[in-house]
């Protein structure tokens, strides 16, 4: 489901935080906000897709590639970067309560 959003709130990320006003509104244009329900996985180990996330609310289950297992709250510093960058993927990151 893609919702509604405040675009001044996704200066705060890194790196939108650091893009020029122009480039920043064209970026807005594409951008989707989805709301996942717990349990979801966002993504997994080796996916190869295009996009790049950032958790606005609530938390994520982090499983590595060593299968730990961490929790990320999107009140914590870590989220203001994206949630994965690396393609493939080398995480699985899933929704959580």
């Amino acid at each position: 489901m893609s919702l509604p959003f405040d675009s001044k709130k996704l200066r705060h990320f890194i790196p939108l935080s650091e893009i020029s006003p122009d480039n920043f509104n064209e970026l807005v244009k594409n951008i989707s906000v989805k709301t996942l329900p717990a349990g979801k996985t966002l993504f997994n180990r080796g996916d190869q897709d295009s996009f790049t996330y950032y958790l606005l609310n609530g938390e994520l289950e982090l499983i590595d590639a060593d299968e730990n297992k961490s929790t990320l709250t999107s009140k914590s510093k870590q989220c203001r970067f994206p949630l994965e960058h690396h393609i493939p993927r080398q995480d699985r990151k899933s929704t959580r309560l």
